[in-house]
Parts: structure tokens; C-alpha cells; sequence
């Protein structure tokens, strides 16, 4: 599972993979499953309800060859955000 909380004190999305260590294994799975991806992203959007105001990504020990994959969500976070949704 990847976490998403809010800051309180920046008003940002907190997403990261680190739960008693980092989740590796959350964070491929995620990145290489279209429809995890799209989740995560609207979840990010509305992390609990929370009116936040950007995203802190904390995503590590990514392996390479999900480099691609971890581009791609970049984009796709970024287009939503350019969109407004955010």
C-alpha cells in the first residue's frame, strides 16, 4: 500500500511507500498496474477530504526497470494537476 496524508503544517499530500520500511514490492505493483495508478491519483487528489494545496512524492527503492513506469505516473499526476483537479 502506498500511504497518502496530509501535512498539516505545508498543506501538501504526503505520498510515500515507507510503512516499517520501504514497500518495494507496493510500489512496483502499483506502477505497473494501470488502473493502481489512476487510484492512487485520485486519491491523491482527495487525500481523506483534505483541501490540500500540492503533493510531497517520497516513492523509494524503486528497481529500474520500473523507471519507465514511475515516469509515467509523474506524467499522469501532473497532467492532473495542470487539469485542475488538484
Amino acid at each position: 500500500m502506498i500511504q497518502i496524508a496530509p501535512t498539516p503544517s505545508s498543506r501538501a499530500a504526503h505520498v510515500t511507500n515507507f510503512r516499517e520500511g520501504w514497500q518495494a514490492a507496493d510500489l512496483h505493483r502499483v506502477l505497473n498496474d494501470a488502473s493502481a495508478r489512476a487510484d492512487l491519483i485520485d486519491n491523491i487528489q482527495q487525500p481523506g477530504g483534505a483541501q490540500i494545496r500540492g503533493v510531497n512524492i517520497d516513492l523509494e527503492e524503486l528497481a529500474v526497470k520500473d523507471g519507465a513506469r514511475l515516469v509515467e505516473f509523474m506524467r499522469l499526476l501532473r497532467a492532473s494537476c495542470a487539469a485542475g483537479l488538484l
